[in-house]
């Protein structure tokens, strides 16, 4: 599951431009914290529940500095990273 939710910011981020990718990452931060909680990335992925469960083990596997939470470079940094990771060829 967890590769579907890095195959989705995947696609995001390599069909938008930087300033689109900041765009997504402000209009998720619906506190304007800097960084993206559990809650408000679940609240972005309503539409897909099997998804949404997954998201705090999404959260600990990309959450560098350990605040339980995503901040912008670590979301760019888990996204792109993930680049060579999640191909058609690798997902199941």
């Amino acid at each position: 599951m967890t590769r579907k939710i890095c195959f989705i910011l995947l696609f995001v981020v390599s069909s938008a431009s930087s300033s689109q990718i900041r765009e997504m990452f402000t209009t998720l931060d619906k506190n304007g914290s800097g960084t993206l909680t559990v809650e408000e990335l679940k609240g972005a992925l309503v539409e897909f529940p099997d998804i949404a469960a997954e998201i705090e083990t999404m959260v600990i596997g990309i959450d560098l500095d350990g605040n339980n939470s995503v901040d912008y470079n670590e979301f760019i940094a888990a996204t792109l990273s993930r680049n060579t990771y999640i191909r058609d060829e690798n997902i199941k």
